[in-house]
């Protein structure tokens, strides 16, 4: 009876050896592991130093369910340290129409009492006249556009800006000139050029600073094409294919200052840019401060009460007209000068010294001017 306790009790000891591994097998040599004991952990991290978790800034925490926004880039030259050979380069502007009807804020500018008032302000329809300080105590000749134009010649297509005068930031901040094109005309831009601190005399074509964008999405303009109102999720013109002469095209898109006139900046991108589409919409503007392409259009996203230093066009159609929208400008039809003549008949008794004034031939119609020298009334219209 004690023999099979012993047998019994020396089994069980064997098992549990084996079980827990204190049992080496003859066939596998033991290996000995140190074990290092980790430090007390706390809530911060441990005692011999904080976890390996980058801190984030409250500025730099994301927004719950906000996506970040990045612009695209289509089609640029890989090798930013690449040389660029330009191969062409535009030639003098041809304009054949433009806009002349921009309000003049340089000519009402008063710290004192200036206020911007609709038609020449209005945001509702994207029209902005801001060209001076939110607090309007300084006004910027160089953002206060006075005329645009356009024209089309040898496959470039030109546009122009007229500022009240030439000049730069004397703070050093940004200063864009830009230009949007709506190539189906439903008050949407489809292309953004923009050139960005542009040389104060800076006569000769470049491509610095210049660059161009597309929208692919469709969403520049917000839930209605040119009305005041943001889109969730919008991302502007969010896709890039040129940048300062990087592209398939290093040629694409230039800007300078007319050499005769520097507050007059000029653009001029090849036809290829709208697959050779002459037939578009398109308006200008020009801003202080930082440029953000995937935030247009700026009425969408910007606060009216505190945007300022900026100013825009209503746009006009080039080429043959697709559509009707509320950004396209009014321009009002220009007479063809008509002569009609209703002289005195000519008597026998009448001589050359005398001239009897005929009846008003239409005393409704202001287009009538009596010509004493001619003896005559002529209607202009």
């Amino acid at each position: 009876m004690k023999t099979s306790s012993v047998v019994l009790s020396c089994l069980l000891a064997s098992a549990l050896l084996i079980a827990t591994g204190c049992a080496p097998s003859p066939e596998t040599p033991t290996v000995q592991t140190e074990i290092i004991p980790l430090a007390n952990e706390t809530e911060e991290g441990t005692e011999e130093g904080p976890l390996n978790t980058p801190e984030i800034s409250p500025e730099d925490s994301p927004v719950e369910g906000e996506a970040t926004k990045a612009v695209e880039v289509e089609n640029l030259s890989p090798d930013p340290t690449s040389a660029i050979v330009h191969q062409t380069q535009p030639g003098n502007p041809v304009f054949t129409q433009s806009i002349s009807s921009e309000c003049n804020t340089g000519y009402n500018f008063s710290s004192a009492s200036y206020r911007i008032q609709p038609p020449c302000d209005s945001w509702d329809i994207n029209l902005l006249e801001r060209a001076v300080s939110a607090d309007f105590s300084q006004f910027y000749q160089y953002l206060d556009i006075l005329s645009a134009r356009a024209g089309l010649s040898n496959g470039w297509i030109y546009f122009g800006i007229e500022l009240f005068g030439a000049g730069v930031p004397a703070d050093g901040v940004d200063l864009t000139y830009f230009v949007e094109i709506d190539r189906d005309q439903n008050g949407r831009g489809d292309v953004l050029i923009s050139a960005t601190n542009l040389d104060l005399y800076g006569s000769d074509w470049t491509t610095t600073g210049v660059k161009a964008f597309l929208d692919l999405t469709g969403d520049v303009g917000g839930i209605t094409a040119v009305r005041a109102d943001s889109l969730p999720g919008a991302d502007g013109y969010e896709t890039m294919v040129f940048d300062d002469g990087k592209g398939d095209d290093p040629d694409l898109v230039w800007v300078r200052r007319n050499p005769d006139r520097f507050n007059q900046v000029e653009f001029a991108i090849k036809t290829d840019l709208l697959n050779r589409d002459v037939n578009f919409m398109w308006w200008v503007g020009a801003l202080r401060g930082g440029f953000d392409p995937q935030v247009f259009d700026l009425v969408d996203s910007q606060d009216s009460a505190s945007f300022f230093e900026i100013d825009t066009t209503c746009g006009l159609v080039y080429g043959r007209e697709e559509a009707y929208n509320i950004k396209k400008c009014y321009v009002a039809p220009i007479p063809t000068p008509t002569v009609h003549v209703q002289s005195q008949q000519a008597t026998a008794e009448a001589t050359e010294e005398v001239c009897v004034q005929p009846p008003h031939p239409d005393p409704q119609n202001n287009c009538w001017i009596w010509f004493p020298e001619e003896c005559e009334w002529i209607c202009f219209n």
